[in-house]
């Protein structure tokens, strides 16, 4: 999170910068927290957005590609923490 921005705010930015893709129907899904494999424990927003219109994807420093998925289609690897908050979607 930037400074002074909301939990909202941070995920709109996020969502823009490493996808390229932007909505307007944003909806808080609840708090996650878990607990990093070096013992720390850290809190996130969970937030799901609908994407009215598919924008091109950009290539950047944080992603290298991005899929939009059925939830049945073999996409290969998914971590285990993104399996767990694609229950809440």
């Amino acid at each position: 999170m930037e400074p002074s921005e909301s939990l909202r705010e941070c995920a709109i930015r996020e969502m823009a910068e490493e996808t390229n893709q932007t909505s307007n129907h944003v909806a808080f899904k609840g708090m996650m927290k878990f607990r990093l494999k070096d013992g720390r424990t850290e809190y996130g927003g969970l937030f799901c957005a609908d994407i009215d219109q598919e924008r091109p994807f950009v290539i950047n420093n944080e992603a290298s590609s991005i899929v939009f998925w059925d939830g049945q289609q073999d996409i290969g690897y998914i971590d285990e923490i993104d399996k767990e908050l694609l229950k809440y979607y």
